[in-house]
């Protein structure tokens, strides 16, 4: 869904206007309380912008030893696994 505002509105706003979903992905919203995966590219930052009790993985090129599971950028794959493994019920 995209969908033009004349202010951001909040997670908790984008979520009521998703309606019945299972999942929301957004892009930003690094301050607000909500699970988050960070994408770090290490040509651009030199450490992460989260803290690591708020983030659920990091995609990087580069590992971290945090206690949160680092992926590849490459590896769709290996982070969607861990999020039916969090998010969404057995079987669904």
């Amino acid at each position: 869904m995209i969908s033009r505002v004349d202010q951001e509105k909040t997670l908790d706003q984008v979520a009521a206007m998703a309606g019945d979903v299972d999942i929301i992905f957004t892009e930003g919203y690094k301050r607000e309380n909500k699970p988050k995966i960070e994408v770090f590219r290490s040509g651009v930052y030199d450490e992460i912008l989260c803290k690591p009790s708020e983030l659920i993985a990091i995609a990087s090129d580069r590992q971290f030893d945090n206690g949160v599971p680092c992926f590849d950028l490459d590896d769709a794959s290996g982070l969607i696994d861990l999020i039916e493994r969090l998010y969404l019920k057995p079987g669904v």
